[in-house]
């Protein structure tokens, strides 16, 4: 019989971090999860501090997640967001 691997979203909701050398796959990874949380109905913050990982997402996701997408960019310095 098949079955599925990997973290259910439970296991998600305790906490995620990927590691790895350059090149490992690790963008791709976290790409692929992310895409389908959102196809799921679920939701998750994504860090990235270059910002080509979220210029990839936004173009990526499915039509229904768009109205729960919250964009920070950081890289605008007229626009900084705060935080406290």
């Amino acid at each position: 019989s098949l079955a599925l691997i990997g973290p259910t979203l439970r296991d998600l909701r305790q906490g995620w971090d990927t590691m790895g050398s350059m090149g490992s796959g690790k963008s791709s990874l976290v790409e692929t999860m992310v895409y389908e949380i959102a196809r799921l109905g679920g939701g998750c913050g994504v860090i990235d501090a270059k910002g080509d990982l979220c210029d990839r997402l936004l173009r990526i996701l499915p039509p229904e997640a768009y109205d729960r997408v919250i964009v920070i960019d950081n890289s605008h310095i007229t626009h900084v967001s705060p935080f406290p």
